[in-house]
């Protein structure tokens, strides 16, 4: 079986997993009503005000690494004064953070980035998460961010109002 193939120290009883553990079938990708959205995250049971709704640990990405450039005549270009950035990588679309800062958090957990919402009827809000974050982390610059080198910054999705299942 597949217990078998575990080690004992990963089976953890369900008092341990409800003190350390989250859930994280809250939520599944189904195709969305929003026109356009295509697929969207929806609530697989009923989610009561201020549950957290998903975890999300996030890596700090500098904006300038999602950048395209034309690589091709690079030199020609350059001296000619012509511009050759060409735009921003896809996974701009699924980072968190700024118009104005250099930061993003691209949040990698599962489901999390299927959340599409209206801009003034949402259910849910970000905040930094107050059990698994490495509080150290929340006074550093973006700079210092990217030289970090361990997961440490989770974020959490918290229902606003109570979330019927498939909402």
């Amino acid at each position: 079986t597949g217990r078998a193939s575990v080690p004992n120290n990963a089976i953890r009883p369900l008092p341990w997993l409800r003190q350390h553990g989250q859930c994280l079938d809250n939520i599944q990708p189904l195709l969305s009503k929003i026109p356009g959205a295509h697929r969207g995250a929806f609530a697989t049971r009923f989610l009561t005000k201020g549950t957290v709704i998903a975890p999300a640990p996030v890596v700090p990405i500098h904006r300038h690494h999602l950048e395209i450039y034309d690589a091709k005549d690079y030199h020609s270009k350059k001296k000619a004064g012509q511009p050759w950035f060409v735009g921003n990588q896809l996974l701009l679309n699924y980072c968190y953070g700024h118009a104005n800062s250099s930061l993003l958090l691209f949040p990698y957990s599962p489901v999390v980035n299927y959340m599409n919402h209206h801009p003034t009827a949402y259910n849910a809000k970000i905040q930094w998460s107050k059990r698994f974050n490495k509080e150290e982390l929340l006074d550093k610059t973006p700079e210092e961010l990217m030289l970090y080198e361990k997961s440490g910054l989770v974020l959490e999705i918290v229902a606003t109002r109570d979330i019927r299942p498939s909402d």
